[in-house]
């Protein structure tokens, strides 16, 4: 029959990807700002990774969901 799908059929779908690139001239107050942003999150996301590694070793691949700490190598994270 036309126009109708059977049971099994999926419908086809299309996936369209689209890219946008923005240049940005920052001063040099926030070139310095946009680098110590990036220096923390990297600081953030490498503790982390290496807690839950050192935790899944320790516990056999149990799952950990935390936030850091307080510490003295974290002291300029916080406001």
């Amino acid at each position: 029959m036309e126009g109708k799908a059977e049971k099994n059929e999926k419908p086809s779908t299309i996936i369209v990807s689209k890219c946008m690139e923005f240049r940005i001239n920052p001063t040099e107050e926030q070139r310095i700002l946009i680098w110590k942003t990036f220096g923390c999150c990297r600081f953030v996301w490498n503790h982390l990774l290496d807690e839950r590694i050192s935790f899944e070793k320790m516990n056999k691949g149990k799952l950990l969901n935390t936030t850091p700490g307080p510490s003295e190598e974290g002291a300029f994270l916080s406001f």
